[in-house]
């Protein structure tokens, strides 16, 4: 079930799109700048938000003197300040980077990244911390192969039941690196070890670099790449169950044998579906992205390639929207790329955005909201030969709202790693910006759009006097919250229904005065599966959807 996506695609023609703050519908409410005490390079290269608001990156900063680059984790609260930061220094007093973080809903934060051992070799093992909400240290774990040589990981996650999960690449020795999942308890104990390794036994080339675990079931989804004898290097995505062993392993070797194929990237929805995303070479000695879903059983649904005008396509990113359509964000010929596939697969449309500079447009992170809009961020050419961070809103027909272009204060390369959207609709945008006199600070800012207000006095609220946000969390389990926010005293008639229209709550009905009011409605009994809510004020309504998984 293999459709190829080429030639000439639709697009906006982004490159007459002004990036600026003050004429777009979106304006900054902070910014924050970490710089460590070494004042070398410092970057964020995660970043998570929980529902209180506050904000959590790790990455590696300069500490200078012995103790070289330390593991750096922060916590701000929504105004921007800091809560605390938390560094951490490995026995090898070299390097330590933290590469994914994880909020449970107790606040306490979960990161994991590479850190240089002690030993004589002076190898890399996987490390794993879990800080309290205060900042306190639980536990730390560190993770040495089979073959006390490198090991990287490269994705950490979370299920409902405080279990952490870690992904990447473990080198075994002889048989060279294998793909490899650990799990903890939330007590730090660790419950098992997964090892997968191709066919090829040779060289350093099983790798995985990316993880979702459904929070219910506890099965852990990986992709990345393995050695396969005569096709080479080929997309892997595997599934685990929560006891470690393996339920299905799939294999995609593209149009060309002993070439490099890829897995970057993998979502899930809540029926379980797996969506990976990666490159594969193409019959043209380019590289295309390739985009595949797979049913919770294995059985690929369908699989996609990309190839714009022959040009080298690399993605970076995917999500799925609240409609079950898949975005993927990457590169496509040096420029922004975000790709949009309906649930059945269908091509709908394709965007991509070329910088001020002719240098290489990557999309590093996409968010999406409840309504289905899209945001994209990344590093786009600037002014002379630095990067900038980009920023970009699409709706989700695929047209463009607005773009933010920022330039550090030293106007050299800045570039983000991370987006997020809270429950009230604010963007955050985490990476790394160069300052005058600096090597590269983290780099945190807080968006907010525009939201028009009609106010009178002296009425019941009437059709333009709410704002209904995005409920939250979304998806979830049990129990979610609505934020309501009214200009004017108002009757507010708030129902949830199922996938045949049908009433399953009615969540309020009544007179409530101007200001924000937060509803909760627990699901108890309801199966999982797409909902929909719909408020109604006045005489105007509004409706969006919302995923139950249990």
């Amino acid at each position: 079930m293999i459709q190829s996506y080429m030639g000439a695609l639709p697009a906006v023609a982004l490159v007459t799109m002004s990036l600026s703050v003050a004429s777009a519908q979106v304006s900054e409410v902070w910014s924050r700048s970490y710089n460590g005490s070494g004042n070398g390079f410092d970057q964020i290269y995660a970043m998570t938000i929980d529902g209180a608001g506050n904000v959590y990156v790790t990455g590696s900063t300069y500490s200078g003197g012995a103790t070289g680059v330390d593991m750096a984790t922060i916590k701000y609260n929504p105004d921007g300040d800091s809560l605390w930061v938390r560094k951490y220094n490995g026995p090898g007093n070299s390097t330590d980077i933290g590469r994914s973080i994880a909020v449970d809903a107790d606040g306490s934060v979960f990161v994991t990244g590479e850190s240089r051992s002690g030993s004589s070799s002076g190898t890399e093992d996987f490390l794993t911390i879990k800080y309290l909400a205060n900042g306190d240290t639980a536990w730390t774990r560190r993770y040495d192969g089979l073959g006390g040589l490198g090991d990287f990981p490269a994705g950490l996650a979370l299920d409902d039941s405080g279990n952490v999960y870690v992904t990447g690449g473990s080198n075994s020795g002889a048989s060279g690196n294998d793909i490899i999942v650990v799990k903890y308890n939330n007590d730090g104990v660790e419950q098992w070890v997964s090892r997968f390794e191709g066919t090829a036994t040779f060289g350093f080339s099983d790798y995985s670099y990316g993880i979702a675990v459904d929070p219910v079931t506890g099965n852990a989804h990986v992709v990345g790449h393995a050695d396969n004898l005569n096709t080479f290097w080929d997309l892997t995505t595997l599934k685990y169950d929560r006891y470690g062993t393996k339920v299905w392993h799939r294999t995609y070797a593209g149009p060309v044998n002993n070439v490099s194929e890829k897995g970057e990237a993998i979502t899930i929805d809540a029926a379980g579906n797996v969506y990976i995303t990666g490159s594969s070479n193409g019959t043209n000695s380019s590289t295309d992205i390739v985009t595949i879903k797979y049913s919770a059983d294995g059985t690929e649904q369908w699989t996609r390639r990309f190839d714009r005008n022959q040009l080298i396509d690399d993605p970076f990113a995917i999500a799925v929207d609240p409609a079950g359509n898949v975005l993927v964000g990457g590169e496509s010929g040096n420029d922004y790329v975000l790709i949009k596939y309906s649930p059945s697969g269908d091509s709908l449309w394709a965007r991509w955005y070329n910088g001020t500079a002719n240098l290489t447009d990557q999309v590093y992170a996409i968010a999406v909201d409840g309504d289905g809009d899209i945001y994209v961020t990344g590093r786009s050419g600037g002014n002379g030969s630095s990067y900038d961070i980009v920023t970009i809103k699409y709706t989700a027909a695929g047209d463009s709202v607005w773009g933010v272009r920022f330039n550090g204060t030293g106007s050299f390369n800045d570039e983000a790693t991370a987006i997020k959207i809270d429950h009230l609709g604010h963007i955050y945008v985490a990476g790394m910006s160069t300052g005058t006199g600096e090597s590269g600070n983290f780099h945190l800012v807080k968006y907010m759009e525009s939201t028009p207000t009609s106010v009178s006095d002296g009425r019941i609220a009437g059709p333009s006097d709410f704002v209904l946000l995005q409920n939250y969390p979304n998806p979830f389990n049990g129990i979610t919250s609505f934020d309501i926010r009214l200009t004017q005293r108002g009757r507010i008639d708030l129902k949830v229904f199922d996938s045949l229209g049908r009433v399953v709550a009615t969540v309020v009905n009544g007179l409530h005065e101007a200001g924000v009011h937060r509803f909760r409605w627990n699901s108890g009994d309801a199966p999982s599966g797409t909902y929909w809510y719909r408020l109604i004020v006045g005489e105007k309504s509004e409706t969006r959807s919302m995923v139950l998984i249990k």
